[in-house]
């Protein structure tokens, strides 16, 4: 089974330990979307996606082809993401909970704020609501941006940056779409987080994935089940799920320029060249196959379960194309976009090192090894490998 995609708190904040005497530690960005498909970046092949920010994230990092969630539903996949644990250990199992409180000690923010790290945040956090509350607070140590605005998150973030510091900062932008193609799913266009999606001919919407419809060996239970949540999907028809497409990879195209307004403002304080950045998503998004739209689904497909990871070191971005306002009309490319689980050729890798879970990490005489003997056995038992611990050894050479 894949690793899942778990952003490893104990070891990112054991290795940050490592470099405590350093004079230049790494500042931390790490950007988040929201229900994006691992394959919906233009540097995976994908011919429908136009994504040159991020694209400028995978340049000059690396990119983990081969990245799961642990949940495919927000809450769950967030509480794993901040805290290193998988939902039935971390206590967010459904949506709109609340990590347990017991686990205050090794939450993300927490951990950077006692190696020194200013952590901050701005957007979505659904840990349990969209915004965080004096209660979170209390577990999480942020120092709150803004609530779950796109256009917020990035003006807020440049602000931010622009600031004075004499520590190294910890910065999540935590942003919504493409998440709202559940919104126009449900014709619901009031709480769209940028204007309406503009219209195209059916002809010009990206093409039906190869694996569209309903699987001929599914229980009809399982259908009844969904179609009883999501009364919304009975009415659509291939021409529909083609507009909805459009739509899905419109509301990508506004996420990406957001992020692109964010590292602009990364280069312009000339923190590029100090900063670690982390880009991932809380889950997927079915696009089409099997015949559902939402991220909710009563069995994991692995197209809920795929999200992108990047990870980029510092040393300047390198980026040589400004990202541009999103498309009006999505054209119909000559071939289809990758199906959810299907692996483009040549970019099964990309500039990824050994794995994680190598014996420099685990071994005998592992980083692991020298952590404390409590957070080592919560290391070894909620998630033996980490996105993180190949990105941080590669950063800081500490093989």
């Amino acid at each position: 089974m894949p690793p899942a995609k778990l952003l490893g708190s104990v070891a990112l904040s054991f290795l940050l330990a490592l470099q405590a005497e350093a004079v230049d530690r790494p500042n931390i960005l790490y950007v988040c979307t929201d229900q994006q498909f691992a394959e919906t970046m233009s540097c995976t092949g994908n011919p429908c996606a136009k994504t040159s920010a991020i694209d400028q994230i995978a340049k000059r990092g690396m990119r983990f082809a081969n990245a799961y969630c642990a949940s495919p539903v927000c809450s769950p996949s967030r509480g794993s993401m901040f805290t290193g644990l998988f939902p039935h250990q971390h206590g967010v199992t459904v949506n709109n909970t609340r990590i347990d409180a017991g686990l205050s000690e090794i939450c993300l923010a927490r951990l950077l704020d006692r190696k020194g790290y200013e952590c901050a945040y701005a957007g979505k956090w659904h840990l349990p609501g969209g915004a965080m509350t004096k209660t979170d607070l209390k577990q999480h140590p942020y120092r709150i941006l803004a609530g779950p605005s796109d256009e917020r998150v990035s003006d807020t973030c440049a602000q931010f940056l622009a600031e004075e510091r004499d520590r190294p900062f910890f910065l999540v932008a935590s942003y919504m779409n493409p998440h709202d193609i559940c919104l126009w799913a449900m014709d619901r266009p009031k709480g769209y987080q940028k204007y309406p999606v503009p219209q195209a001919p059916t002809e010009d919407c990206p093409p039906l994935p190869e694996n569209f419809g309903v699987s001929g060996d599914e229980p009809s239970v399982l259908r009844e089940f969904y179609m009883a949540r999501h009364v919304e999907q009975k009415s659509f028809n291939r021409e529909r799920w083609r507009q909805y497409l459009h739509a899905y990879y419109w509301m990508l195209e506004t996420v990406d320029s957001d992020i692109g307004r964010l590292l602009d403002a990364l280069e312009t304080g000339d923190l590029d060249k100090n900063t670690l950045i982390v880009f991932s998503s809380d889950h997927g998004d079915g696009l089409g196959t099997h015949d559902p739209n939402r991220e909710f689904q009563i069995r994991p497909l692995r197209s809920r379960r795929r999200s992108r990871a990047t990870v980029r070191p510092g040393g300047g971005s390198g980026r040589n194309e400004q990202p541009g306002p999103p498309s009006q009309v999505r054209r119909n490319p000559e071939r289809a976009p990758p199906s959810p689980g299907q692996v483009v050729p040549g970019n099964e890798r990309q500039n990824v090192p050994a794995p994680p879970c190598s014996s420099r990490i685990g071994g005998k005489n592992g980083l692991l090894r020298r952590l404390p003997a409590a957070l080592r056995q919560q290391h070894h038992r909620a998630r033996p490998c980490a996105l993180l611990d190949a990105a941080l050894l590669a950063r800081f050479e500490l093989a």
